[in-house]
């Protein structure tokens, strides 16, 4: 069962992702009691599944995000293939760490809502329903989105939202935080992802965005490798996206260094925590990580 915060948020705060209509869709259920919530103004039709999937995807997407979709798709359908194999070693807990501590999340607070966009495997969204929040996933490629479901039973009461960063299917002022992790860059134009994530932001309420800098050298292979995939990779910088938040008069933005060493061998994991801390103490530090925390209130 879906947590009654996220409940709330599917009744009252969907809004179409295709046209500016202002109002509500109509909510309703097809022939097999599948919830549809459809836009009074262009006739779209958004779904929700008795497991907490929600189909918000617009008809015409860009190349680049079907290119997105294709891609995530056929991984997820291969079992996650490259996706189910991935380490959540010492640098995922760094990034869960990070996400938790500037989005002030710990258990026994009161309880928020809280929008990932790029959900990848769950790990993240995880890490925050662990600290009492309730967590909205959100991705682009549907079979991802369902396998996740499957392989992830701490998201059991979790919302699903098979959407496009770029036009969120959730009202002005919808959730408590909202964060994301190396899925920036994932999106022709970043910034348009940051506008979105902002716009359904509380006012009050925290932002996290992790990011790969770009001339990593794993970051920037996989960008050639797969320019359509990793399209957003240049165009993805901490000036860049500071500079967008504060013109939106976000009420704080900062930015730091996050992660600089390997997750293995697993024996030097100690020393490689203290090499972090100390490079991230140093003046020329941040020249060395390996991504950049984006963090604040709107």
């Amino acid at each position: 069962m879906m947590h009654p915060l996220l409940e709330d948020i599917v009744r009252t705060r969907l809004k179409c992702p295709v046209c500016p209509a202002p109002e509500r869709p109509t909510a309703g259920s097809d022939e097999d009691g599948v919830s549809t919530f459809q836009c009074g103004a262009c006739g779209f039709r958004m779904t929700v599944s008795s497991n907490g999937l929600l189909t918000a995807l617009p008809p015409h997407l860009a190349g680049t995000a079907q290119e997105n979709i294709a891609y995530y798709d056929a991984m997820a359908c291969g079992g996650g293939g490259r996706l189910s194999s991935r380490s959540r070693g010492r640098n995922h807990q760094h990034k869960c760490g990070a996400v938790l501590r500037h989005l002030r999340l710990a258990p026994g607070g009161a309880a928020r809502t809280v929008l990932e966009f790029g959900i990848g495997l769950g790990s993240h969204a995880e890490a925050v329903v662990d600290a009492g929040a309730a967590c909205a996933g959100l991705d682009i490629s549907p079979e991802l989105l369902k396998f996740v479901q499957k392989n992830s039973p701490k998201l059991q009461g979790s919302l699903f939202a098979a959407a496009d960063a770029t036009s969120l299917p959730f009202q002005e002022e919808s959730f408590d935080a909202v964060f994301c992790v190396a899925a920036l860059h994932h999106l022709v134009e970043p910034l348009d992802g940051v506008r979105e994530l902002l716009r359904v932001l509380k006012p009050g309420g925290r932002f996290c965005f992790l990011e790969p800098k770009r001339f990593y050298p794993a970051q920037l292979m996989g960008y050639l490798r797969n320019p359509k995939v990793e399209a957003g990779t240049m165009r993805t910088t901490r000036g860049r996206i500071l500079r967008c938040l504060r013109a939106m008069n976000v009420a704080e933005a900062s930015a730091e260094p996050l992660i600089y060493t390997p997750n293995r061998p697993r024996a030097l994991a100690p020393l490689y925590d203290r090499v972090d801390w100390l490079l991230g103490r140093m003046p020329l530090g941040g020249l060395l990580s390996v991504m950049f925390c984006i963090h604040g209130v709107k």
